[in-house]
Parts: C-alpha cells; sequence; structure tokens
C-alpha cells in the first residue's frame, strides 16, 4: 500500500500549481477535489490521497488509460455539479456546507467569504 501511495505522490509533484485531481481506478472515479486555491490543496492533497489510494489499491487496473474518455466523463461531471441543486447548512467553523447529488454521485462544497474553497465529489 505505501509503495502505491509513493507512485502517486511523485505522479502529482509532476504538476505544481494544481488545484485539484480526479483519481480513477481504471477506468471508475474515485473521487475529485477541486480547491480555491493551489498552496491549500498541496497541503491537503496527502491526506486525501491515503483515502483514495484505498480505493484504487487492488484493482486492476488495466495497460493503458483511455485518457480522452476520462476527461470527457470529467466535463460532464463538472457540467451537471454546476447545475445541481443542493441544501446548505452551517460549518463546523466559518462558512457553510453545500450538500448536493450528482446522478449516483454525492458532492459537497465549502464557502467561505462567498468563495468555494474545497469542492468533493465522491
Amino acid at each position: 500500500m505505501q509503495a502505491h501511495q509513493k507512485d502517486v505522490e511523485g505522479a502529482l509533484d509532476q504538476h505544481a500549481g494544481a488545484q485539484g485531481a480526479a483519481v480513477f481506478g481504471a477506468e471508475t472515479l474515485v473521487g475529485l477535489d477541486l480547491f480555491q486555491d493551489p498552496s491549500l490543496f498541496a497541503r491537503e492533497w496527502p491526506k486525501l490521497l491515503r483515502a483514495h489510494a484505498l480505493g484504487t489499491y487492488g484493482r486492476n487496473l488495466g495497460d493503458k488509460a483511455d485518457e480522452r474518455r476520462r476527461r470527457a466523463m470529467l466535463d460532464d461531471l463538472l457540467r451537471a455539479a454546476a447545475g445541481a441543486a443542493g441544501s446548505v447548512r452551517r460549518g463546523v467553523g466559518v462558512g457553510r456546507l453545500v450538500e448536493f447529488r450528482v446522478d449516483r454521485r454525492r458532492g459537497s462544497a465549502l464557502v467561505a467569504e462567498g468563495q468555494v474553497v474545497h469542492v468533493a465529489i465522491l
């Protein structure tokens, strides 16, 4: 498991300035995390990665990924999420938590000071 996680962390190092990541296990989306600030993503990603790595561990990932198909899937998901209805509740700290559903997936967004700080779709 640790070797699997190190492989994924190494791949992320090549994308400095990233604001999020989509994690796939073969052709299945495991999760999507988007952050308003790249430095926040860089700080939080190792913890999120551990959770996502568990979701892909032991799966047969196949020889070659169809990146075009994955990108189209993400475009469709993000378009649907942007128009999804949801419920709003107070967060534990500052801000509000917006919870929504997109098809069979659950999503949540942390909104503070009029900005979306973090979006997660599982």
